[in-house]
């Protein structure tokens, strides 16, 4: 989550770019390393269901799951929030709020 919002937030808004391809730029680079690093970690996480000790086993299911829900939600409901926060960021609303801080 961090490496996707540092890409969109840092180098791609620097260049001027729109939020969508800021997002867009944000998958291209960051998100192919979110998806390998997290593949990864879930099977390597699957190999303990060989246990023979049934805890371990119940806790790698449970434990590979929450990885890969996180990974569909890092790539799809992240970059949603993320445009959604830069139109309020955008927005007359929040720059009222920053002026009162």
């Amino acid at each position: 989550m961090i490496p996707f919002t540092s890409y969109q937030n840092i180098e791609a808004r620097s260049r001027g770019e729109s939020p969508n391809q800021a997002i867009q730029y944000a998958f291209t680079t960051a998100g192919v390393a979110i998806f390998v690093t997290t593949f990864a970690i879930g099977l390597g996480v699957l190999v303990l269901l060989n246990s023979s000790w049934v805890p371990m086993q119940y806790v790698a299911k449970m434990l590979s799951s929450i990885v890969f829900v996180a990974l569909i939600l890092d790539l799809f409901l992240l970059p949603s929030i993320l445009f959604a926060m830069e139109r309020f960021w955008q927005s007359s609303r929040f720059r009222k709020l920053s002026k009162g801080l």
